[in-house]
């Protein structure tokens, strides 16, 4: 076990990171936020006997990507190649990415997204909602008023009513987004509802590629605020060294040979 002093008085955890073995939460699946990281980069899951969550992640295709390529759900894109926008369907303000050397002359993928009537109209007279046709759609489409007639279909989550095309942004699920439509049960699962892609590959490329680690606002939160890299400061532990998920609670988070404080 090795013993950590936190120097750094950040409100923020640190999401754990590997690029061959990482140890995971066990059975019930704690720190699913963490797990949701390995499955948007399609590392492959590791099991140990009879759990029914995985042990650690096999992350050997990050690992093996090369630095002047650019990568996208484990496809390789040329440098100058543009992704096809269909493929990039879990993000649909993405309008185009192109593979480009930044200005660190690391090559990333560039994207353009939409930028929506709303953005630039405030937000809408007290009462009223924008509502949205789908889950797919990255603007809103219309807004409801509370004085309109019309009958519209109402959802109801943790005792909240929302009101069909309303998206739903549930505190204890925060990788789901969901929307208010006809048959929503509030079990948060398809087609009301979706996990929430970070877009890890299209917009943090060349961090993964450094060995930063992403940083979260918070335990329970989705995708990064920052990230923390190896030049910021480490400490070395033995290559192969694994930590147990008691070591997650509080101190200590790991990228390869690297330790990292809070």
């Amino acid at each position: 076990m090795y013993e950590i002093h936190c120097t750094m008085k950040l409100l923020y955890r640190v999401l754990l990171v590997t690029c061959c073995l990482v140890v995971a939460a066990k059975c019930a699946c704690k720190y699913n936020e963490r797990h949701l990281y390995y499955k948007e980069l399609q590392c492959k899951p590791v099991y140990t006997t009879d759990a029914n969550c995985p042990s650690s992640y096999d992350c050997s295709n990050i690992k093996a990507r090369q630095n002047n390529k650019c990568y996208y759900k484990n496809e390789e894109y040329n440098e100058g190649s543009s992704l096809n926008t269909s493929s990039s369907s879990d993000s649909p303000c993405i309008v185009e990415c192109r593979c480009l050397s930044n200005y660190e002359n690391k090559t990333t993928f560039t994207c353009i997204s939409s930028e929506c009537p709303e953005l630039f109209e405030g937000p809408p007279a007290e009462g009223c909602i924008r509502q949205y046709s789908s889950l797919n759609e990255c603007c809103s489409s219309k807004t409801y008023c509370p004085e309109e007639k019309a009958a519209v279909t109402k959802c109801t989550y943790k005792g909240e009513e929302y009101i069909e095309g309303q998206k739903i942004y549930p505190e204890d699920e925060p990788c789901k987004e969901c929307i208010c439509s006809a048959g929503f049960n509030g079990t948060l699962s398809e087609p009301w509802c979706k996990t929430i892609s970070c877009g890890y590959d299209l917009h943090y490329g060349a961090r993964i590629a450094e060995g930063c680690v992403p940083v979260l606002y918070k335990e329970k939160s989705c995708c990064p605020i920052d990230w923390k890299c190896p030049s910021d400061g480490e400490f070395r532990i033995t290559p192969g060294t694994t930590t147990k998920e008691a070591d997650l609670s509080g101190k200590i988070y790991f990228f390869l040979n690297y330790i990292y404080n809070k």
